[in-house]
């Protein structure tokens, strides 16, 4: 007699994917830096977290200082490079583009930070933990971030969209607007509607409060 039972196929089991063992060992920093505080935080609360031996650590960081530089260099390089760096001025055509650009910009920022509470908090409220030369390690990312966006700036200007300003002076601005703003959406109000809030964002920036224009000349 013919056997007509049907065989189910054999199902392949795929073990999931590890990260790599210096992402690990980032993610642990994170969450434990974001937890205890720099100062509070060990290199063997790193590592038990991470769920390796403390001697791994030591093959890709030098130091509990050096892992949380390399956490604050990540976030600066990331925005700067989904931001300014994939919008530059030169594209700009007219003052929609540009309203556009900048609705993009914040945008990022914001989203970015909203899925990286952790990190978003070392960078805003930990790196005062750190003593010079460290500090000045941070401060540097905030100069470049200056200088990009007062080059943006200057084309601007150059091509008539932005009216003449001091470009230094108003980045410098604009970067106290961004970090408070960054603070806000991601630590006093998480569930605000993103869209809304970045609206009133862009239009702080780039029009003021006013409700009508004025001549202030």
């Amino acid at each position: 007699m013919t056997d007509m039972s049907v065989k189910s196929p054999s199902t392949k089991v795929v073990a999931p994917i590890e990260k790599p063992m210096k992402a690990r060992l980032l993610d642990a920093a994170t969450t434990v830096f974001s937890e205890r505080g720099y100062y509070a935080t060990r290199v063997s609360d790193i590592v038990a977290h991470a769920g390796v031996a403390q001697g791994t650590f030591y093959l890709y960081h030098e130091s509990k200082k050096a892992i949380f530089l390399k956490l604050v260099d990540g976030f600066f390089g990331h925005l700067l490079g989904e931001t300014i760096g994939r919008h530059p001025a030169t594209r700009l055509a007219g003052p929609n583009d540009m309203f556009c650009q900048i609705r993009g910009i914040w945008r990022t920022i914001l989203t970015y930070c909203r899925e990286h509470p952790g990190l978003t908090a070392l960078v805003l409220q930990e790196s005062d933990a750190l003593g010079p030369p460290y500090r000045d390690h941070v401060g540097a990312h905030y100069e470049r971030v200056v200088d990009a966006m007062a080059a943006y700036l200057r084309e601007a200007i150059a091509l008539g969209i932005v009216r003449p300003v001091a470009p230094e002076a108003i980045a410098w601005v604009v970067l106290g607007m961004v970090e408070r703003a960054i603070y806000y959406a991601v630590f006093v109000e998480p569930n605000a509607d993103l869209d809304a809030l970045v609206d009133d964002l862009v239009r702080m920036e780039l029009v003021g409060l006013l409700a009508t224009q004025a001549v202030l000349d």
